[in-house]
């Protein structure tokens, strides 16, 4: 029972927060002011993702199989258009049956 508590009460509040601001986007997202916000932030949020995938890379990609996995796994999400999750899921397997 506590360690129920304990999750509820760390990821409650995020998702009030969430759902607030969400609310709150959808109500107001053609306002010049909020538009304005969103030009600004999404460079921001660009860069964010783009540091946490040099730090992810740095440590998982290690050897010339995680480099290829890692290329053909790009130029089909951005190539060929595929599916994210079935690139996830394909790749996992993939893994399952070579290090499994």
């Amino acid at each position: 029972p506590g360690s129920i508590a304990a999750s509820v009460g760390v990821v409650l509040p995020s998702i009030v927060i969430m759902l607030v601001l969400g609310y709150l986007f959808l109500k107001y997202r053609e306002m010049g002011f909020v538009k304005d916000i969103f030009k600004g932030v999404c460079p921001v949020v660009v860069a964010l993702v783009l540091t946490a995938a040099v730090s992810v890379a740095g440590v998982t990609l290690t050897g010339a199989v995680q480099i290829l996995t890692a290329i053909a796994a790009a130029v089909a999400i951005l190539r060929f258009n595929v599916d994210p999750v079935l690139v996830l899921l394909v790749s996992g397997i993939l893994g399952y049956f070579m290090y499994g």
